[in-house]
């Protein structure tokens, strides 16, 4: 076994103490290590415990005195972005985005979008070297985006008045994801919700999008197949997919109008207390039918509202056992659909 306890001589080129006693890993030769605990941090030798060897599958190893540690700069999600090395001798930045860039040749994709990129903030300009990079390598045509706008092609846009725009630029997936929401997230714990993916797409046409994108709810998350088989409505997540496919290359000015009598804006989303639910007829043309997701008649239920991070937040009631509830139904007569949800911990 390898020791846990490691003593570290910081050195003066500490870019960012806060940064590095946040993340907690740092690079020992090749290891990297994750470190439980940082003591004695205003000395010139920190003592590291309760350190995790061999972290993200490296080697642990012994280590002679005097071998390099660094601190390391971790993503949003806990992998390991490189410096910006690029033209250095052995970049490593080099290595691992032309990998990347000959992967999306392989599996001929047509569009990047990235999540947490500010977080890349080594360098004001490190994003575009990394996107430069991948994109020289590609043998088609990709587009590209970020969370809040798209990539800037060139360093001046940085700081450009543009920027006070950006929504005009934006760019939007037709979000269809399959997910449960989770509790803290301005949700309760609930299953997927087809009411809640048709909502989700609208607010994504009235961004602008018309690329339909199968996906979870949770941004920059992945899709498993755990996803497919335990959070429910599967099949009629990929039949709203496939109609979107359809039907967003051909969606016209006029439609997108009828969608926003139905929506109000909500700083960069929207909101609305009606559904638009999109299906065929008979003759297999698309028609949307309102469904209106009801409040008590206090006001006191929110809209249905688009959560940056997980998608649209349902209208709901929170009922207690035994409480009577009296339908008041101002719209034509119909046979009224009641959804009831008993939460895990009552």
């Amino acid at each position: 076994s390898y020791a846990t306890t490691i003593k570290f001589r910081r050195g003066t080129e500490i870019i960012s103490m806060e940064r590095m006693l946040e993340d907690g890993v740092m690079r020992v030769g090749e290891e990297l290590i994750q470190v439980g605990t940082f003591y004695r941090t205003d000395d010139d030798v920190w003592v590291l415990e309760d350190c995790e060897r061999g972290w993200k599958g490296s080697s642990a190893k012994s280590h002679t005195n005097g071998t390099e540690m660094v601190g390391v700069d971790l993503y949003i999600t806990r992998s390991i972005h490189p410096g910006d090395d690029f033209g250095a001798t052995n970049s490593l930045a080099e290595e691992v985005c032309g990998e990347y860039g000959d992967f999306l040749n392989d599996v001929n994709v047509g569009h990047l979008h990235f999540d947490g990129s500010g977080n890349i903030n080594l360098k004001p300009w490190c994003l575009r070297d990394y996107t430069d990079y991948v994109y020289s390598r590609q043998d088609h045509p990709v587009t590209s985006s970020v969370v809040g706008g798209n990539i800037k092609a060139n360093f001046e846009r940085q700081f450009s008045a543009v920027l006070t725009n950006i929504m005009a630029v934006n760019y939007f997936d037709l979000r269809i994801g399959i997910r449960l929401h989770k509790e803290g997230r301005s949700h309760i714990e609930t299953a997927t919700s087809m009411l809640d993916l048709h909502f989700d797409v609208l607010d994504g046409v009235l961004n602008n999008s018309r690329r339909p994108h199968l996906t979870v709810g949770e941004s920059g998350s992945e899709l498993t197949m755990d996803h497919l088989n335990r959070f429910g409505k599967t099949d009629e997540a990929i039949q709203l997919f496939r109609f979107w496919c359809e039907l967003a290359p051909v969606f016209d000015d006029a439609d997108v109008d009828y969608i926003k009598g139905f929506m109000s804006r909500n700083l960069n989303h929207w909101k609305g207390e009606d559904v638009l639910v999109l299906s065929k007829n008979g003759n297999g043309d698309f028609m949307f039918t309102p469904h209106r997701v009801m409040g008590r008649t206090s006001g006191e239920d929110d809209f249905i509202t688009i959560d940056q991070e997980w998608g649209a937040v349902p209208r709901f009631q929170d009922i207690a056992a035994g409480t009577t509830i009296e339908l008041y139904n101002p719209n034509a007569a119909q046979t009224p659909q009641v959804v009831i949800r008993v939460e895990e911990s009552s």
